[in-house]
């Protein structure tokens, strides 16, 4: 495994740091070799909940998990929509020579991955979306959002403790656990967030909104979602096939909104015979 981050030298003459904008390229996790195969994370995701996949995927593809911008490792910037994220990838990848590659999206990443390959096509040829359909969605997550940015991480000295104190609020275990991996130390040692949380919640209405229509990508397209997930139902599929004419869709029916952890093994099986299309 290789660990990349955004870095003067990767730019040539040019300096960019997590906090700046130009440029905009994206901190990523590679594996393996073969074909180009990009993988997007979720809203408050990162690269690094794709590691144990990333692996397995990579014994047969090249693999580049990456940071959505405000999200793990990759620059903050003020604003965030589709086609800007999606803009990011794309340079990420043009800098990478990913030309024709495969991509995976899950959820947000998903929406990204939709609006890359109808921008971008020459980027993308197969395209798998995970548990998300091209549609507005409601703001399920502004009350996360509020707790999370209402909290002062400067005031605790471990994960643990932030988690106990999100307990009431947040009573799910597991997914007080996924949350507390976007906490990072920052200068003395203090707990800081990774992601940019104020803009994130700032530009939470563009996040929701619906992959523009008008446009449709040829490539071959997969939507896996989860049975027990309300993300997708039959009525998407209508104007999914507008955008991708080519779209397949399965159906995990004991899995959740995150299907690649609650069905590991069937995701990558049905993953791996698609993409080795």
């Amino acid at each position: 495994m290789h660990q990349f981050s955004i870095t003067p030298s990767w730019f040539g003459m040019r300096a960019v740091y997590p906090t700046a904008v130009l440029g905009m390229r994206l901190h990523y996790e590679e594996f393996g070799d073969g074909r180009p195969l990009v993988i997007l994370h979720g809203l408050l995701g990162s690269s690094d909940n794709w590691l144990s996949l990333g692996k397995r995927f990579g014994e047969g593809f090249h693999v580049v998990a990456m940071d959505l911008r405000n999200h793990g490792a990759s620059p903050h910037a003020g604003s965030m929509s589709l086609p800007e994220m999606a803009g990011d990838v794309a340079e990420t990848m043009d800098g990478l020579g990913l030309a024709g590659a495969r991509v995976i999206g899950h959820s947000l990443g998903g929406k990204v991955a939709m609006e890359l390959a109808l921008d971008r096509s020459d980027l993308v040829e197969r395209l798998v979306v995970v548990d998300i359909a091209a549609r507005e969605y409601a703001p399920r997550h502004v009350g996360l959002l509020k707790i999370l940015t209402g909290l002062d991480l400067g005031k605790f000295r471990s994960r643990t403790e932030v988690s106990a104190e999100l307990e009431p609020l947040i009573p799910n275990l597991q997914f007080r656990q996924w949350l507390m991996k976007n906490i990072g130390s920052g200068a003395g040692g203090r707990l800081k967030w990774k992601p940019n949380l104020v803009a994130i919640q700032g530009s939470y209405p563009a996040l929701t909104a619906a992959v523009e229509g008008g446009r449709s990508f040829a490539g071959s397209a997969l939507l896996l979602s989860g049975g027990r997930s309300d993300y997708v139902e039959a009525g998407d599929l209508k104007a999914m096939r507008g955008l991708f004419p080519s779209l397949e869709w399965e159906v995990l029916a004991a899995a959740g909104h995150w299907l690649q952890a609650e069905q590991a093994e069937d995701f990558f099986r049905i993953c791996s015979g698609f993409l080795a299309g």
